[in-house]
C-alpha cells in the first residue's frame, strides 16, 4: 500500500514499475452530518446517523492515520490573548526533533518511517508506558500497525519534548491522538 511503502506498483503484460510517492495525509472532516457536532448544542442529527457518519472512514484507512485531533472553536478569551508561544520557537523545536529522528534513524528518515524492528529498538517503554499501551489496546482493540503507530507517535512526542527516552505521559498522548471519534 503506498501510504506504507512509500510507492505505487504498476504492473502490465510488458513489465512492472515502481514509482515513488511519499507524502504526507492531512484530513479534515465535520463531526457530524450538519456540520455543527453532537457537543454544539445546534446540531440535530440522529445519534445513529452521527455514528453512520463517523464509521464511513473503512477500518484499514483510519488505521493509517497516525493522528486524529477535534479542532473545537476557540473561545474569545483566548483569541484575545497574546500567543504563548511564537512560530520560529516551535519550528526549532520541531527542526531539533527530525535532527534527532535522522541522528536515530539515518539522512532524511523520521520515526513515521520505522520498519518495526526499528521500533523494537528505538521505542522501548518503562513498565508504566508499557501498561498504558497495553490498556489502550484492550479498550480501543488497536491492531498490530496500530501498536507500532502508537510507539512511534510516542517516540516523536518524546523527541519534540527533547526526551532521551519515551515516558509514560508520551504514550498517553500518542493514545490519545490515536483514539478515533467513534470510538
Amino acid at each position: 500500500m503506498p501510504l506504507e511503502d512509500g510507492a505505487v506498483t504498476i504492473t502490465r503484460t510488458s513489465g512492472t514499475v515502481s514509482l515513488p510517492c511519499r507524502f504526507m495525509l492531512v484530513a479534515a472532516s465535520n463531526p457530524c452530518p450538519c456540520g455543527n457536532g453532537p457537543d454544539s448544542g445546534e446540531c440535530e442529527c440522529h445519534p445513529g446517523a452521527v455514528m453512520r457518519y463517523l464509521t464511513k472512514l473503512s477500518g484499514a484507512l483510519a488505521d493509517r492515520i497516525d493522528i486524529t485531533h477535534r479542532v473545537d472553536p476557540p473561545p474569545a478569551e483566548e483569541l484575545l490573548e497574546e500567543a504563548v508561544e511564537d512560530s520560529a520557537t516551535v519550528r526549532e523545536r520541531v527542526a531539533r526533533a527530525r535532527r534527532a529522528q535522522e541522528d536515530r534513524l539515518g539522512p532524511g528518515r523520521a520515526n513515521g518511517e520505522m520498519t518495526p524492528a526499528e521500533v523494537r529498538e528505538h521505542c522501548a517503554l518503562d513498565q508504566e508506558g508499557r501498561r498504558v499501551l497495553e490498556d489502550a489496546h484492550r479498550q480501543l482493540g488497536l491492531s498490530a500497525r496500530g501498536w507500532d503507530r502508537c510507539l512511534r507517535l510516542a517516540r516523536t512526542i518524546a523527541d519534540i519534548a527533547g526526551e532521551q527516552r519515551i515516558a509514560c505521559e508520551h504514550v498517553s498522548e500518542a493514545v490519545r491522538s490515536r483514539r478515533r471519534p467513534d470510538r
